[in-house]
């Protein structure tokens, strides 16, 4: 697992902050609409997520940021926290936005973890937060792995991720991309693929990203 970030970096320290996680949720997803609150083993999967992410262990508070009273009335009776946000909001992101003009000043990272991710893990999410404290001028970071299957690679639902020598994020595609390492083979494309040096092994995007507060709200 590899933080990656968007904007060039230097390495300072800001071991102090305080970071909390927005997880976005809408019923009116046009592929599935109502899908935070579809059930997911007995559970509505925003809580799924949120009670995943709440296992972090640098994480100082989780909200759900939400526009429907529906999932307000669920994330508030399960105790947890909600920030109710526009009808306006065009993207998950766009919706962290607004929800963390909320917070007060002590959260300097803002996480975003979207709401349909029941099997996150925890410590992807503190991994980015580490590295977030660790290094005050990355303003925007995410994280990658390597791909180990053929699958994966040539698949247009996974997200690639090329990224430069100091692990800044250069582009990103559903095609493969950069290329077919000489190392990436074998029969069975199921097979993990150790063989292939990470220098040379694509890599895919995990769709979490931490951003600094005051980049967010700009």
């Amino acid at each position: 697992m590899r933080p990656i970030t968007l904007l060039p970096t230097r390495a300072l320290s800001t071991l102090g902050a305080h970071a909390a996680v927005i997880i976005p949720a809408r019923m009116a997803s046009k592929r599935f609409p109502g899908k935070p609150l579809a059930l997911i083993g007995g559970k509505p999967l925003v809580q799924r997520t949120l009670e995943r992410v709440k296992r972090a262990r640098h994480v100082d508070e989780v909200f759900v940021a939400t526009d429907d009273q529906r999932i307000a009335n669920l994330i508030e009776g399960i105790g947890a926290k909600c920030i109710m946000t526009s009808h306006e909001c065009e993207s998950g992101t766009e919706r962290v936005r607004e929800a963390s003009q909320q917070l007060s000043a002590e959260f300097d990272i803002i996480v975003n973890v979207q709401g349909d991710e029941p099997l996150i893990d925890p410590a992807h999410v503190d991994k980015l937060i580490t590295h977030m404290k660790k290094n005050q001028a990355d303003l925007v970071s995410t994280l990658a792995c390597p791909i180990r299957s053929m699958k994966d690679f040539k698949s247009p639902n996974v997200v690639k991720v090329v990224f430069g020598l100091q692990n800044q994020a250069l582009y990103f595609s559903r095609s493969p991309i950069p290329y077919l390492p000489s190392d990436f083979k074998g029969p069975d494309e199921e097979k993990s693929q150790e063989n292939a040096s990470d220098q040379h092994r694509p890599f895919k995007h995990l769709g979490i990203y931490a951003f600094r507060r005051n980049f967010l709200e700009l």
